[in-house]
């Protein structure tokens, strides 16, 4: 399955309050290692008395309460200096100590990025990932009931398996120098197979078109002004009609950058509203409420959408 169903599912997406995974097998396997790929690893490895403590939806707590998932294995191509996660995300996910075992799995000799990736080796961000990746590599076993692992220098051959996920075929890559003082992987002749029930492709989100608003299919993304629609034929912003997060600017970046462009959406909304371009509201907040109620696919879900009226 996606990380994208995944994610909904956990949160509450209406879209997604529905769906359903193989929760029976010990191991899971995630394709991809972003920041959404360490999230899930988290939600899968988690104690759900701790995530009971969360926002996660009803129906995710209550269907992770019964989950035999004690391991999560995240692959990603290229070594840690590479990855595509940011360093808090992954400092993050190495507190969770008492409840999760974080444990690496790359090639003592791959760990360090090679030189020519490095122009500030003091600040760069892949510096930064491959010291951490150091750290986390010397840290002793925890003991704890749960583990992520996070596999580098790996890329999928084969999902295994007839009726069902029964394990995952893996290639070993190597790091190789390349042009442009940059670093590529080299696939090997070396393969092994990891059982698991569950694999999860986490390698990246692309935008969908809305019907009857502008489309950039190469960025995929609706043209925007500041978070307001724009015409790309014309070069005029649509009146009432906004957007923010990834459609807005393209799926990068973490939940922080994310709000500082909310923000900018929401005072262009307003400047809108302050000089008299926005018809007036159809009704009032007891009538978002019912309206909510009415189209609720869960509890869970209304009450999220609920607390959006004192936005």
């Amino acid at each position: 399955m996606s990380a994208a169903d995944l994610v909904g599912w956990y949160n509450g997406h209406p879209d997604h309050a529905d769906h359903d995974f193989d929760r029976s097998a010990e191991r899971a396997v995630i394709l991809g290692n972003g920041n959404v790929a360490l999230d899930v690893a988290r939600i899968l490895t988690r104690d759900v008395k701790e995530l009971a403590r969360t926002d996660i939806a009803g129906h995710a707590l209550s269907a992770l309460a019964g989950s035999s998932i004690r391991e999560v294995v995240v692959v990603g191509r290229r070594n840690p200096a590479h990855a595509a996660y940011t360093t808090p995300e992954l400092l993050g996910l190495a507190g969770l100590t008492s409840e999760v075992e974080l444990t690496l799995d790359c090639p003592a000799m791959e760990v360090h990025p090679t030189q020519n990736d490095i122009d500030h080796p003091a600040y760069s961000p892949a510096t930064l990932k491959a010291q951490v990746a150091d750290e986390l590599a010397l840290r002793p076993a925890s003991g704890a009931p749960r583990r992520i692992v996070l596999r580098y220098l790996a890329s999928p051959v084969e999902i295994l398996g007839d009726d069902r996920v029964r394990g995952i075929r893996l290639r070993r890559n190597e790091m190789v120098a390349g042009g442009n003082s940059r670093s590529g992987i080299r696939p090997t002749e070396i393969t092994d197979v990891l059982e698991c029930g569950l694999v999860v492709r986490s390698v990246g989100y692309r935008g969908r078109p809305v019907p009857g608003l502008p489309f950039d299919i190469d960025r995929g993304i609706i043209p925007n002004h500041n978070g307001q629609v724009v015409d790309p034929s014309t070069g005029e912003t649509r009146t009432g009609v906004y957007m923010t997060g990834w459609i807005k600017r393209g799926p990068s970046c973490v939940i922080g950058t994310n709000r500082q462009f909310s923000i900018e959406t929401v005072e262009r909304i307003l400047d809108d509203h302050t000089y008299g371009r926005l018809t007036p509201p159809s009704g009032d907040r007891r009538s978002l409420v019912d309206l909510v109620q009415e189209r609720r696919r869960n509890r869970s879900t209304t009450k999220a959408l609920i607390c959006c009226q004192c936005i």
